[in-house]
């Protein structure tokens, strides 16, 4: 019995060297993809929740700054406030810095930097009623190769998701931070959620034809393209025009992506959402 003792001993600890040699090739490589799923799960539980607090997730979006509130909403949505004016020259240079990579024309970056520099001064109001036409004119030139004003903007969106699409992918060319501002890209473009206003992300491109429906965009802080350009909704808050300005670096950042067919974002999950 002694030596079938010492035979499985033998054995028992030649399977656990040779599971040790396996381990021991296997941890480096598992780790980091292991360490990847972490960083996403956190960069997706922070981006819903800055979603929550009426703001467009953002590469400019602070991390740190949104974990700390511990998933508190109306912290949240007060402490990106503080952050954004605090720090709003080096906010404005990030995303100079970002959109210097795109692929647009001269036009979408002289009206970007114009409203630039309406926001830097307080002149918050007329931020979304001047990105919103030139998210138009880009999108018409982009998905109907014109700038002549051919069928609504709704059209022009429907079109560009279903005749450019590759998938998802294709839509988020600074990686998951875009997923809400791609939301509010195609949301109510199917026509059996047209007249639908509760729950979820309100389309930025819907048609805002019902005292429901404008309530609804009045009390959401990211502008709707219809509300602001028929002066339907004033949009005077700094929120207001951040959300603007964020929602149309993500159309000039998709525009440029597809265009070069290659994506134009640089997103670290360790530092932006």
């Amino acid at each position: 019995m002694t030596n079938r003792n010492t035979e499985w001993t033998r054995e028992i600890n030649d399977f656990l060297s040779k599971m040790q040699n396996v381990i021991d090739v296997l941890v480096p490589k598992i780790e980091p993809f292991v360490q990847g799923l972490i960083d996403f799960a956190r960069v997706d539980k922070i981006r819903s929740e800055v979603a929550s607090s009426g703001w467009l997730p953002h590469h400019t979006t602070p991390l740190d700054t949104v974990a700390d509130c511990g998933g508190d909403v109306e912290s949240i949505q007060r402490r990106l406030q503080e952050y954004y004016e605090q720090n709003w020259p080096n906010v404005r240079r990030a995303i100079e810095s970002q959109m210097s990579q795109y692929d647009i024309d001269q036009e979408a970056t002289a009206t970007f930097r114009e409203v630039l520099d309406a926001h830097e001064h307080g002149f918050f109001r007329c931020v979304p009623r001047t990105l919103f036409p030139e998210i138009d004119r880009l999108l018409r030139m982009h998905v109907l190769g014109t700038n002549v004003g051919i069928g609504t903007s709704k059209k022009t969106i429907k079109n560009l998701v279903e005749n450019r699409s590759k998938g998802l992918s294709d839509f988020l060319p600074g990686g998951w931070v875009n997923l809400e501002s791609f939301h509010r890209l195609t949301e109510g473009l199917a026509e059996a959620d047209a007249t639908e206003v509760d729950g979820g992300a309100f389309g930025i491109f819907r048609s805002v034809f019902t005292d429901d429906a404008i309530e609804r965009v009045k009390s959401d802080p990211v502008p709707n393209r219809n509300a602001a350009i028929h002066g339907l909704v004033a949009y005077p808050s700094s929120q207001n025009s951040l959300n603007a300005i964020f929602f149309a670096d993500y159309i000039f950042q998709l525009v440029s992506s597809l265009n070069s067919g290659q994506p134009d974002g640089n997103e670290d999950p360790k530092s932006s959402v």
